[in-house]
């Protein structure tokens, strides 16, 4: 059982970079139930956290926030030991994420303080928690304050990346700062950090972050009122994000041809 549950989350990362979110998910619980019936409330916890994730990329945020609930219950049977103050500091990136995917900015940022505060309780070297903060960052600027802020949180989570040897991670910071390229008006850097993610994405096997990278390209096509290349990028889009179940980025594909 112990093997099994390892392997149902492993089997649970591979369904995400390979878009079968569905079954990442249901990996993903299965991993966590196991480890309950083990008594392992850490490993618990993990499987629900994996699930939250999981549903971030299907837009699926009052999920995922859920999941983030159970995840923290777990935490709360671990005790005060560091495994769960590292925990602490997943969850609670993970719920920040998912305020800021939802527009709930204020939420947002107090969740991301927690989750500061918990990582660096651990030594603030854990890959997960740093990017997706960095991520979540990145886009609470976007509503909060400027494009410029924007851009120097999704450099840094791509540094971040780069020093942790994660690259599959990469795209996603790429493509949020493509995206504020974009916004400061900064057309052929943002066609070009776009195309990198979308190449960096293929290289790697992660079709999220592809449907992201062509749906910036369509953006940026918009701007520069290169028609045929908009709605091509926007088709592509769709074609994944469709595949993903996301109705969050369909309705942002759906914009773009609005606005083409």
């Amino acid at each position: 059982r112990l093997r099994r549950a390892a392997l149902l989350r492993q089997l649970g990362n591979i369904y995400l970079f390979t878009g079968r979110l569905d079954e990442a998910v249901q990996a993903a619980l299965a991993s966590a139930a196991l480890w309950r019936d083990i008594g392992n409330a850490g490993q618990q916890a993990e499987g629900y956290l994996d699930a939250a994730f999981f549903m971030h990329w299907q837009g699926r945020e009052s999920e995922a926030i859920k999941y983030v609930h159970s995840a923290l219950d777990c935490i709360a049977a671990v005790g005060d030991r560091p495994e769960a103050t590292l925990l602490l500091a997943k969850a609670y990136a993970q719920w920040g994420l998912a305020a800021t995917v939802r527009g709930e900015a204020p939420e947002a940022l107090e969740k991301l303080r927690l989750a500061e505060t918990y990582h660096s309780e651990v030594g603030g070297d854990d890959p997960f928690v740093s990017v997706v903060s960095l991520w979540s960052l990145a886009w609470c600027h976007y509503l909060t304050a400027s494009p410029r802020e924007m851009l120097e949180f999704a450099l840094k989570g791509a540094e971040v990346c780069r020093t942790s040897n994660k690259p599959e991670w990469e795209p996603m910071m790429t493509y949020t700062a493509a995206w504020a390229y974009m916004l400061l008006g900064d057309l052929k850097e943002a066609q070009q950090t776009a195309q990198n993610a979308l190449l960096r994405a293929q290289q790697y096997g992660v079709v999220a972050a592809q449907s992201w990278a062509y749906l910036v390209m369509a953006f940026v096509a918009i701007q520069a009122a290169r028609w045929e290349d908009a709605w091509d990028y926007a088709d592509k889009s769709k074609g994944i994000a469709q595949m993903l179940q996301d109705a969050d980025l369909m309705a942002r594909v759906l914009w773009s041809r609005s606005v083409s």
